[in-house]
């Protein structure tokens, strides 16, 4: 032989028959061990360490570990710290990924993630496929039987994890994240809080990083110290080591340095300064109208901007700001988004803290107030008019319906699909808008953005940011001493409390919203919150209890002459009677459901094709498939056209379900890859489970 050759080459030889002979195309490598090493000053956390360990040694199935807590406080260490206590649980090795490394704007480049485990696990180039779902369901093959670690640091969104997520018995996947991701909890995440350290941890920390004696000599200073450091063990390291650095510097005069600091964080970290001189450099030479944008964009409480936004905050036509914008863009202050719908910008997150703070040295309050304003009222009126385009006809407490300009903005959205999906595309920046009014004292803004948002949350599940404004709307509804309003806020976050199955959080909510209901006299809203409470209990199991709060929701509706209202009760007791086993008695609400709904001037899209939906199940209760399947036929584009994408992938599953038991295995694939989609684009847990159904159908 002579020459190169790409494949295996074998020299052998008597060969008695071809059966002998067996190629494989893969490299032969060791196993992955890529963790990287845990950090030699490590105090504290024996606890969470003891308890991470035990679960990743007696894990009978999967295991997600979500390590959250504030920046800095040592999430990564103590994952590291794992990885090398619990070697010996992961015979298979260990993948590493660290997500900053893959960021792309505001978001994360999931294919490459996808592409370097591949790669640890030794595919090759001519084995990787372009498509980011081929990748996840090789990534999913290949772990199916591996007992491996993989530990993912700095996880900013759920659906980073979610994505591609392995259903592979033997495997922990343990996540840091400076966020509590509400939505891996649906996935079966055990959270781990690694909070700040103790005061006498940290201070038997900053003495590892400097000397002990240094430490004894001045126990009082220390004790400031890590105070000042906020008990995190990224800022003592760094304070830490500029003492060591630094031996005839005394704890006292570091103490000082941090307590006169304008800004601490900066003074910590260092290199900050170094940042902030490269920024102020860029915006010298800028013309006072970009360099005033700049300072607004400062202001703004996202970095993902739509160019008509800034426009408001600028209070300057588009046009002109589009120029102050390119020179930005010059100075590589900016970058443009391309939407193929609307023209946006987005900063980098140190773009934003600079532009921040020079706002706030260079700008008065009543400027930076003025701004803020314009930019809370404009994200006011957006949610508004995509509430009003979205579901028109439901219980609200503010005037929006009746303001020409909300009416106005409604009136843009061809349909509530599109209302939703605006809805989550400013999502991020909506909920800033939230944050920034209620830091403010805003009261009014902050319930009225919450109260506008219910739309987007009910039908998209964006559970963490769901709880998070709530809370901040309940807080508001009692500062503007109205307890309708803080009734409506504390039922709209006990909703989000059942869906997370966080029942006794969600039962006391609904305590409070009952007797504020009653103090305000407001019979629609006392149904509200009856039907709110039937739901906590149709989710517990109690269908009983549950059905009797649907009865009083729909007396009161009767009562107030709310036609929609009394369809939407019937439905809800309908699945009550349905899931306690009476299922003539819930076709007979349903029936009359339907009828009333589709008795309505307005469309009624969601509830329509929810209560089809629900009837569809009855039936099959019933034993009468045929016409399950044409109720779920009816109510599949109503659901779609309203956006309501978890519905519409639920009714895929039925009509699939339907469509095997008929022996129709095609039709069922079509509806379960539809279904998968749905939830796949959702980061939902259930694209798994569909995933899995798809391998299994017809086997």
């Amino acid at each position: 032989m002579s020459g190169s050759a790409d494949g295996p080459v074998v020299q052998a030889g008597t060969i008695n028959t071809i059966n002998q002979l067996s190629f494989g195309t893969a490299p032969r490598l060791g196993k992955p061990w890529e963790c990287p090493p845990a950090p030699v000053l490590f105090v504290d956390r024996d606890e969470e360490l003891t308890r991470l360990v035990s679960l990743c040694g007696s894990r009978e199935r999967r295991l997600l570990l979500v390590l959250d807590g504030p920046p800095g406080a040592g999430k990564s260490a103590l994952a590291r710290r794992l990885a090398t206590e619990a070697k010996d649980s992961f015979p298979d090795g260990q993948l590493y990924v660290d997500l900053r490394e893959h960021r792309r704007g505001a978001g994360v480049e999931l294919s490459g993630v996808v592409e370097g485990f591949l790669r640890s696990l030794g595919v090759g180039d001519e084995w990787l496929s372009p498509e980011l779902d081929r990748r996840v369901a090789a990534l999913r093959t290949r772990l199916r039987e591996k007992r491996m670690l993989i530990l993912v640091d700095h996880v900013t969104m759920s659906e980073q994890v979610t994505r591609w997520l392995p259903d592979a018995p033997g495997c922990v996947v343990a996540v840091t994240s400076n966020l509590d991701l509400d939505e891996l909890h649906q996935h079966g995440a055990v959270r781990v809080r690694v909070n700040r350290l103790p005061v006498g941890d940290a201070v038997a920390l900053l003495a590892g990083h400097c000397g002990r004696a240094r430490v004894d000599a001045e126990p009082d200073e220390a004790r400031q110290l890590v105070e000042l450091c906020d008990r995190l063990p990224l800022a003592l390291g760094v304070v830490g080591a500029r003492l060591r650095r630094r031996t005839s510097l005394s704890l006292a005069k570091v103490v000082r340095e941090l307590t006169e600091a304008a800004d601490r964080l900066v003074a910590i970290e260092g290199a900050a300064a170094v940042v902030t001189a490269a920024f102020d450099s860029a915006i010298t030479d800028l013309p006072d109208g970009a360099r005033r944008l700049y300072l607004v964009l400062g202001i703004h409480p996202g970095t993902d901007i739509a160019i008509e936004v800034v426009a408001t905050a600028l209070d300057e036509p588009e046009e002109a700001v589009e120029q102050h914008l390119e020179l930005l863009h010059q100075a590589n202050l900016v970058e443009w988004v391309d939407t193929g719908s609307t023209s946006r910008i987005r900063l980098g997150e140190l773009v934003s803290r600079h532009a921040a703070a020079r706002a706030t040295a260079e700008l008065t309050a009543a400027e930076h107030e003025a701004v803020l304003s314009r930019i809370v009222r404009h994200y006011l009126l957006l949610a508004a008019g995509a509430d009003l385009a979205a579901a028109e006809d439901r219980l609200r407490f503010s005037h929006h319906a009746d303001d020409p300009v909300v009416r106005s903005v409604a009136a843009g959205f061809p349909d509530g699909a599109a209302a939703l999906s605006t809805l989550d595309i400013e999502r991020h920046n909506l909920v800033g808008a939230v944050v920034a009014a209620a830091d403010q004292g805003w009261a009014a803004e902050v319930w009225q953005l919450c109260e506008a948002l219910w739309p987007l949350f009910l039908n998209r599940k964006h559970y963490r940011d769901w709880v998070a404004t709530t809370l901040r709307g309940v807080e508001a509804g009692q500062a503007v001493e109205d307890p309708a309003v803080e009734a409506r806020m504390r039922s709209q976050l006990a909703r989000s409390y059942v869906e997370l199955r966080r029942f006794e959080q969600a039962d006391e909510q609904l305590v409070e919203a009952a007797a504020l209901a009653e103090r305000s006299g407001h019979r629609r809203l006392q149904a509200s919150v009856e039907e709110f409470t039937g739901r906590l209990h149709l989710d517990r199991g109690a269908y009983a209890r549950a059905a009797d709060h649907y009865r009083r929701a729909l007396a009161i509706n009767i009562e107030v002459g709310r036609t929609r209202g009394a369809a939407l009760q019937r439905h809800f007791l309908g699945q009550a009677l349905h899931l306690s086993g009476d299922h003539k008695a819930a076709l007979a609400e349903l029936r009359q459901a339907v009828t009333l709904m589709e008795s309505l001037p307005h469309q009624n899209l969601r509830s329509r094709g929810n209560i089809l939906m629900t009837t569809a199940k009855v039936l099959r209760a019933l034993g009468r498939d045929t016409g399950a399947t044409a109720e779920l036929q009816r109510a599949l584009p109503l659901l779609t056209q309203a956006g309501a994408n978890h519905l519409a992938a639920q009714a895929l599953e039925q009509l699939a379900d339907l469509a095997e038991s008929d022996r129709d295995i095609g039709q069922a694939r079509r509806h379960l890859t539809a279904a998968a989609e749905i939830y796949t684009a959702a980061g939902s847990a259930d694209a798994d489970r569909i995933i899995a159904k798809l391998a299994n159908l017809g086997q």
